[in-house]
């Protein structure tokens, strides 16, 4: 089946000043040693150091093993709901009536709750919506079973040394219950919504410190008091070195697209919700003493609203904007193919020039005009020059009749420019109305105009 996983994310603290514990919890405002306890809020000054994901299984386990007294509420509810879960990630459970199979595990629900899920697949993914069966109906209740260092006689139908609030191997935690009220904590926490255990771990949803303190081992303290600086146990460490990895970019974006994850930021980004639904923070946490408080800011739902009204309308105006820019710009090629369109081929079209140039000399030696034949004809343009096949010339009356020269004019099938300068150099062949051969011409030489044009 699939794997299932818990979130977690570890923080340090900018401003710890050495104060220890005692900077987060007893501290004294008027010393100026208290830090908040507030990894958990937007607003923090704590840096995320990683996010990681867990075996669902060891998350739930590791932290039981080492924060509660074996006699505590907290610990047999914790027993009590591993024992029902079970180690596996999917496992087949019992015969349908049709003769398909349920299988069964930890299904995932809103902020980062979770419950035994019932599923019509080996991978349990699509769950069973019947509604006539639940996990409670799958028989995986069990007896009180406090782990194989009990000493209370509580498990199992023991010996029950333990009675009357506590008594021998009550862990030193003192208070705690006896075996009637420990039965009474497993029994109700074994069912499929797992709502006490839920609760009970509500506490880890907030920003905790790594030192266990104190520190137990299975319900007994480490050491005297599970106080001393060599018995502690950093509980980050302990998730480190039991099936934890880092939780990257798919990871991250998987557990907040199941809606599922509670919220947290990794580089400007935020994933997942906070317990009330908005982007504020938790609320106070109960972790910390009353000294440290923390800012929590409120997102109202009119606030919400105005916001979804004011990305709905962005977005509509976006995409209007772009229809238009693409309806305009459509509209614009079709104009310009149309006019770039030739109904002459290349050929055919040099073969009408050759003509219109050949009737143009005819034209003028009739008319007794004189023969202007091009030798060098270049254009001066910013950037460089154009001459030969590139440009057309054009008879025009003639200027100075008495020297018989006729102006040139020059075009170019691209807009150039509003002035540009040209350099011509011609050959005068004979006087009005006689012709020569082109090796009777005489050569002038280059004569500079400024034209403007009309491209």
């Amino acid at each position: 089946g699939c794997q299932r996983w818990a979130m977690w994310a570890s923080y340090v603290n900018p401003n710890y000043q050495g104060g220890g514990r005692d900077e987060y919890f007893d501290c004294d405002d008027g010393g100026g040693t208290c830090s908040s306890l507030d990894c958990h809020d937007p607003d923090t000054e704590w840096i995320l150091l990683g996010v990681y994901r867990q075996e669902f299984y060891q998350f739930i386990e590791q932290i039981s093993k080492h924060v509660w007294a074996i006699d505590s509420y907290e610990y047999a509810v914790a027993l009590a709901g591993l024992a029902y879960m079970t180690d596996y990630d999917c496992w087949q459970v019992q015969d349908q009536n049709d003769g398909s199979y349920f299988y069964a595990g930890t299904k995932p629900t809103q902020f980062g709750r979770f419950e035994m899920g019932l599923y019509v697949d080996e991978y349990c993914l699509e769950a069973y919506d019947g509604g006539a069966y639940t996990y409670d109906n799958m028989g995986m209740g069990s007896d009180l079973n406090l782990g194989s260092k009990d000493e209370t006689g509580c498990s199992n139908n023991g010996d029950r040394r333990l009675e009357d609030g506590g008594g021998e191997g009550d862990g030193g935690g003192g208070g705690g219950g006896d075996c009637d009220e420990l039965e009474n904590y497993w029994d109700s926490t074994q069912e499929y919504t797992l709502t006490n255990l839920n609760n009970v771990y509500d506490t880890f949803k907030y920003c905790t410190p790594c030192m266990d303190y104190p520190t137990y081992q299975d319900g007994y303290f480490i050491g005297d008091y599970g106080t001393d600086d060599d018995d502690l146990i950093n509980q980050c460490w302990k998730f480190h070195s039991h099936d934890s990895f880092v939780c990257e970019g798919d990871c991250m974006n998987m557990g907040h697209s199941q809606g599922t994850v509670l919220q947290f930021e990794v580089d400007g980004t935020t994933f997942g919700s906070s317990m009330d639904g908005t982007t504020s923070s938790l609320g106070s946490n109960p972790n910390a003493n009353s000294n440290s408080q923390s800012t929590n800011k409120t997102i109202t739902k009119l606030d919400k609203l105005k916001a979804n009204l004011f990305v709905g309308f962005a977005g509509i105006l976006f995409v209007a904007t772009f229809l238009a820019f693409a309806v305009a710009r459509g509209s614009g090629r079709k104009d310009r193919s149309g006019k770039s369109r030739s109904l002459l081929t290349s050929e055919e079209r040099a073969r009408a020039r050759r003509r219109s140039r050949s009737k143009g000399r005819t034209s003028a030696a009739s008319r007794g005009g004189p023969v202007v034949q091009v030798q060098d004809l270049e254009v001066q343009v910013p950037g460089g020059q154009l001459s030969g096949d590139q440009l057309e010339v054009q008879e025009r009356r003639p200027v100075q009749e008495s020297r018989g020269q006729h102006e040139v004019q020059v075009g170019w099938p691209v807009l150039l420019g509003p002035r540009v300068e040209r350099t011509l150099t011609s050959q005068r062949c004979g006087e009005p109305g006689e012709e020569l051969e082109p090796s009777k011409c005489i050569e002038e030489g280059p004569q500079q105009q400024q034209v403007v044009d009309d491209f």
